[in-house]
């Protein structure tokens, strides 16, 4: 059984940024991965371009939708 590698943001860099990145990784287009997410491809398409801020819950949506998982921390 092998694990995915934990990627973590650099030290400062934007929480969105690095959902963006890991959209663009994902390989999947906007429109599978807003199927796979349960959300509509124009909500991504807002956020990737940045016209648009999405809620935690969208943004779980998104996480699911490239197959990953939403791991929040608060130091």
């Amino acid at each position: 059984m092998t694990q995915r590698a934990r990627k973590r943001p650099a030290q400062g860099e934007p929480f969105a940024a690095v959902v963006r990145r890991a959209i663009r990784q994902s390989g999947k287009t906007h429109y599978r991965i807003a199927q796979d997410g349960g959300i509509t491809p124009d909500q991504i398409d807002r956020f990737v371009d940045g016209s648009r801020d999405v809620r935690l819950t969208t943004l779980e949506k998104i996480v699911k939708g490239i197959g990953g998982r939403l791991v929040l921390e608060v130091e």
